[in-house]
């Protein structure tokens, strides 16, 4: 895969688009050199959250929510699960708050 990006015709061009940054938890692949590579021909930055820091991975604070929700309700069958399981996945991932706070938290961490 990384050779067919080792172009400098492909690599001048990505260099022209506007720099992705993705922000991973401390898994291992997510540091192998493959990913590493692909990442700096691709224009993309990778930020490394500290090591066992869920309270700035953000789906973590996804689960946190969903798990707290579904605690206050019954849960009759599977198919009612799934249904109020979407429901609240769809209510927090569409909240800007959420991740506004959550980007400040991150900003806070590492300036």
């Amino acid at each position: 895969m990384v050779k067919n990006l080792e172009n400098s015709e492909i690599i001048s061009q990505l260099k022209k688009e506007t720099k992705i940054v993705i922000i991973l938890d401390n898994y291992p692949v997510h540091k192998a050199q493959l990913a590493k590579k692909a990442c700096e021909i691709l224009n993309i930055q990778l930020i490394l959250l500290p090591p066992y820091s869920p309270k700035l991975n953000p789906i973590e604070q996804v689960w946190r929510i969903i798990k707290r929700e579904l605690s206050k309700i019954y849960i009759k069958d599977e198919t009612f699960l799934i249904q109020k399981f979407k429901s609240y996945y769809n209510e927090i991932v569409g909240n800007e708050t959420l991740y506004e706070g959550w980007i400040k938290k991150i900003i806070k961490t590492n300036c």
